[in-house]
């Protein structure tokens, strides 16, 4: 069953999130928390009574609006990525019979812009490191062969565009390239299987 890993999930993001309100520093306003708050025990409503087939979209949501949410702190942003990553290690994605491939192209549009409230360096690359494992999740799993072409450069120019910054550690670039080539591989071993290259291929031989 889905339900009880989505709710362990959305405890899990909840939890952190009331521990930041209640930081006097914190960034993020009463009104924003307590919004973010109503969607996520609305997602838990929806997850504990939902069936196979239907939309993930209304337990996933709060998520990514999670994710995209600059208000948020790191940790919470950070928490969030890690939840949609389990979510799709577990193949959940693949219960909607109806919204599948909207729902993984909105979880790479969050992905591609993720917002949170910077504090340091070292903090921040944590969260851009779950960035690139969570955009690696989104093609590697069944569901991301349901991306679009211009979802799939998104991913692609992300994962650059991180490699490519010179503020950043060595590591994370590094990373960020590591990332780059795992999917290159994924996308080639999914050649065969695409209709264009099928019908090419046939071409050439006939």
């Amino acid at each position: 069953m889905a339900s009880p890993l989505v709710c362990a999930q959305l405890s899990a993001v909840c939890t952190q999130l009331r521990i930041d309100a209640a930081i006097v520093s914190y960034r993020a306003t009463p009104l924003v928390v307590s919004e973010l708050l109503r969607r996520f025990g609305t997602a838990r409503a929806a997850a504990l009574r939902y069936k196979v087939g239907a939309s993930v979209l209304p337990w996933l949501e709060p998520f990514l609006e999670t994710i995209t949410c600059e208000e948020t702190s790191g940790v919470v942003t950070q928490k969030a990525l890690c939840a949609v990553l389990l979510l799709l290690r577990a193949e959940l994605l693949t219960l909607d019979h109806v919204t599948q491939a909207r729902a993984i192209t909105e979880v790479v549009r969050a992905a591609t812009t993720c917002r949170f409230e910077v504090t340091d360096p070292a903090a921040d690359e944590v969260v851009l490191q779950c960035i690139l494992d969570l955009l690696h999740g989104c093609v590697a799993c069944s569901s991301g062969k349901l991306l679009s072409d211009q979802a799939v450069h998104d991913v692609f120019y992300s994962c650059f565009r991180i490699s490519a910054q010179a503020s950043l550690s060595e590591l994370l670039r590094h990373s960020a390239e590591a990332v780059l080539e795992q999917i290159v591989r994924i996308l080639f071993a999914r050649l065969h299987a695409l209709p264009l290259a099928n019908a090419a291929i046939s071409s050439d031989v006939a």
